[in-house]
């Protein structure tokens, strides 16, 4: 990841490897930062100006994933663009896409943002005073989320839409045995 203009960071490299990736240090020396750099190359988040660096105009995270790399930059007047440049293709450039990620970036990236049901806690990317992944939520929070993990949620939509229509076509059924019960008693008196 290449980060220039970002809070602390003048022009910085920093190089992940496979698997995980722990950034250590002593305080005030951009860790917190890079990270921010790098949720705002993958989600667009934090908007605004105030993470630029003291004296830059302009900013840019950059970061090589496995099958493109992914630069977002911007200045302080101009909401920026995304580049996305992928080996034996032509650059693209986004531009006009507000504060949501272009598909193409997430596309490229195969990190969609992923959030614990009814929280704030990533599942992506832990940041600075985030609680172990998955301690900082309620117990249903936590089961609600392995379930959907598991794919347990969908058996649980169905079993709910199946309920759904099952009280629909008993309501209905029985609205017309009562028709049918009318109309007899009718064709009988």
């Amino acid at each position: 990841i290449h980060i220039k203009g970002f809070q602390s960071h003048v022009d910085t490299t920093l190089n992940f490897h496979s698997g995980l990736n722990v950034i250590v240090g002593p305080s005030d020396n951009g860790k917190s930062a890079s990270l921010r750099a790098l949720w705002w190359l993958l989600y667009n988040e934090p908007s605004g100006t105030e993470f630029f660096n003291d004296g830059t105009k302009t900013q840019s995270v950059e970061a090589d994933f496995m099958s493109a790399r992914i630069k977002r930059s911007r200045t302080k007047t101009n909401a920026g663009t995304y580049t996305i440049t992928k080996p034996g293709e032509e650059e693209v450039v986004l531009k006009g896409f507000g504060k949501k990620v272009p598909l193409k970036v997430i596309e490229a990236h195969q990190m969609p943002q992923v959030m614990v049901l009814d929280s704030n806690e990533s599942v992506n990317i832990a940041r600075q005073r985030d609680p172990d992944f998955l301690m900082g939520v309620t117990p249903s929070v936590r089961v609600g989320l392995l379930n959907v993990l598991a794919g347990v949620n969908v058996a649980d939509e169905a079993s709910k839409l199946a309920l759904q229509e099952t009280n629909k076509l008993g309501s209905e059924l029985n609205y017309t045995v009562k028709t049918i019960e009318e109309l007899t008693e009718r064709l009988n008196s």
